[in-house]
């Protein structure tokens, strides 16, 4: 077979160097768009890093404060627990203050040893009542059941007397 030579028409030259002039249009745009996109999304992904770092700073800060807040909890429950039992203590202390208060003992202090030795039962601390609460012997309420010195150990001459504790049989206000 024999080869034509014959020439290309000059629309299909026109028409291909449209085609190519277009093409060459297209990728620069979609590679001028595709540049301002990356742009873009460069710009934002920066954002959300820089974002990203402020609410990994606040995260740390609050899990900071919240352990700090914890920690403060822990000690203040254990204070209130040992409080709990200082009151449950004096609660009872009280009580038994409050018990030991309904009997009717005196306790005179500052009374000198040997003051009331070899006196009978209800003879002298009587008088000392008497004394103490300025009645004469028709006016006395009282009956003194036992009077003696409180158990401790005789104190030094410069320390105080022991206390001297005086039972009534009975008392009336």
């Amino acid at each position: 077979m024999a080869k034509l030579n014959t020439p290309v028409p000059d629309w299909a030259d026109l028409f291909l160097a449209k085609q190519q002039e277009m093409f060459h249009s297209f990728k620069q745009n979609l590679e001028l768009k595709l540049e301002q996109r990356f742009e873009e999304l460069n710009k934002t992904m920066k954002e959300i890093e820089k974002d990203t770092k402020a609410m990994t700073s606040r995260m740390t800060n609050t899990k900071k404060r919240i352990r700090d807040v914890e920690e403060k909890q822990n000690s203040q429950e254990e204070i209130i627990i040992a409080l709990i039992g200082k009151v449950r203590d004096l609660k009872t202390k009280l009580s038994y203050m409050e018990s030991y208060s309904r009997r009717n003992n005196l306790l005179l202090v500052g009374l000198k040893e040997g003051l009331l030795v070899g006196k009978e039962a209800g003879g002298e601390p009587a008088a000392i009542l008497r004394y103490i609460l300025d009645q004469t012997e028709a006016e006395a309420a009282s009956e003194v059941d036992r009077h003696h010195r409180s158990l401790c150990p005789h104190p030094d001459p410069q320390q105080p007397q022991k206390p001297y504790v005086i039972g009534l049989l009975r008392w009336e206000d």
